[in-house]
């Protein structure tokens, strides 16, 4: 099973969970020459952890919280705050919700880019989560990002594009 399929002079980014070898690393194949950049976003513990309800993952029904289609485009290199408290079953106002899964789709983009998604009261990182490489192009991806305080999440857009999120599930 393959983890990401690319083409020619594509750059696409993808999240995968994969367990990390007894060599403490990880293995990467290509079937074909290409570059390749590893992000690391976090990790998971194994049996010999002590229980504990943190870092618990709680799916949900896939609930829409962006829809910009309904209000405009973002515009090229402009942030949208992506509200998460109290949707999708995280409780409103807890403070529970450590970090998010969600898809986030990049979908009529003016221009070559790309969206990062951060935490609301993080510094953007340097890694992308969507490339889009042409006009016009739709792109969506799964993404895992941390919650603001504020319980919101960040997305960065290099182009204007409209953007769509999903939320799939939550931390505590």
């Amino acid at each position: 099973a393959s983890n990401l399929n690319y083409g020619r002079r594509q750059t696409i980014p993808n999240q995968v969970i994969v367990p990390v070898g007894a060599n403490g690393r990880i293995s990467i194949f290509a079937s074909a020459t290409t570059n390749v950049i590893v992000d690391v976003a976090g990790w998971f513990t194994d049996a010999s952890a002590s229980p504990s309800w943190t870092g618990l993952f709680v799916p949900v029904a896939p609930t829409r919280t962006v829809d910009t289609r309904q209000s405009g485009k973002v515009g090229a290199r402009q942030t949208i705050f992506v509200p998460v408290d109290g949707i999708g079953g995280i409780p409103t106002g807890s403070g529970l919700a450590s970090a998010v899964a969600m898809n986030v789709t990049a979908t009529e983009a003016t221009a070559a880019g790309y969206v990062t998604a951060h935490p609301s009261d993080a510094s953007r990182p340097e890694a992308s989560n969507l490339n889009l490489e042409r006009v016009g192009q739709t792109i969506p991806n799964h993404v895992t990002v941390g919650v603001g305080e504020l319980g919101t999440v960040t997305l960065f857009t290099e182009a204007g594009t409209h953007l769509l999120t999903d939320l799939t599930g939550w931390y505590i």
